[in-house]
């Protein structure tokens, strides 16, 4: 086992500079649910009466029948795309903008002007991060569940979270593991697939559930999402060590020596076990 240092097996957030404002605003909020209510009305309205109104003017006069026809075929594939978009994932238009937005503030804030390399902006995968108090409803009684918006970046030195609002950095040795949990959020049709991130902080051990936002077109189906899920939990654990180092605790031997000579049966403790020692995996 190697030693984690007192610096290197915790994680930090640090909050970041919110000049300029942040990616995701109160106003593209509201902009967001606004489309996700306007576009299967629209939808509803252009799909079942556009191809009526074209096929009056194609096929003068156009009887009863051939309308009837015309208009239940119309609504039914509009009713169906709707179903479509509703169940897959809604939100991946305007989630198309807001990687946009968060790469390009990112950018600003990481680049040349700081003396920092921001090449790794293009390749990062967009999460939101969500605490489990949030995971509910996305319009009501909130507009927005996620507590963060980040770009999710993993190397051998552990995995860094670059937010809209904070800096989240996970040394390896402060990874204690990741595993994968599919969700269906109240007032939701489709599945979420959140990373939840366990790590050390400061203040303890803490869960940090990440969900992939910015997938691409021929993605956006629930068993696509939780293949790009699986893939990053699994990149964050091949690097995560936490489960595997000890931390060092200077003052464990007089700590376990008093725990032995209080304890009742003194030769149940093993004076050779940290008790203060990182979990195994």
């Amino acid at each position: 086992m190697n030693p984690a240092t007192a610096s290197s097996h915790l994680a930090t957030i640090t909050p970041v500079d919110q000049a300029g404002s942040r990616a995701l605003s109160i106003s593209f909020t509201v902009l967001s649910n606004l489309f996700l209510v306007a576009l299967p009305t629209t939808i509803g309205f252009v799909g079942v009466l556009m191809p009526l109104s074209v096929a009056i003017r194609l096929w003068k006069p156009l009887d009863l029948s051939s309308a009837l026809a015309v208009l239940g075929t119309s609504t039914a594939l509009s009713f169906l795309l709707i179903v479509l978009w509703v169940t897959r994932f809604p939100e991946w238009p305007m989630n198309r903008w807001l990687d946009a937005r968060l790469r390009k503030r990112c950018r600003i804030r990481c680049g040349p002007m700081r003396g920092e390399n921001a090449d790794w902006i293009s390749d990062a995968v967009m999460c939101e991060y969500v605490r489990r108090v949030d995971m509910q409803a996305t319009l009501f009684p909130k507009f927005e569940t996620a507590s963060d918006l980040v770009l999710v970046t993993v190397s051998v030195g552990g995995v860094c979270l670059e937010g809209d609002r904070a800096r989240y950095q996970f040394p390896a040795a402060s990874l204690l593991g990741a595993t994968v949990e599919s969700l269906r959020l109240p007032g939701c049709f489709h599945r979420l697939h959140y990373i939840c991130v366990v790590a050390r902080t400061v203040d303890g051990t803490e869960e940090f559930p990440i969900s992939p936002r910015d997938c691409t077109f021929g993605r956006l189906s629930s068993k696509k999402r939780l293949e790009d899920a699986s893939r990053l939990a699994e990149a964050i654990n091949e690097v995560a060590t936490g489960a595997e180092d000890s931390i060092v605790d200077p003052d464990f031997e007089g700590r376990a020596q008093a725990f032995v000579e209080r304890s009742p049966r003194p030769h149940a403790v093993d004076e050779s076990i940290n008790p203060y020692a990182a979990p195994r995996s």
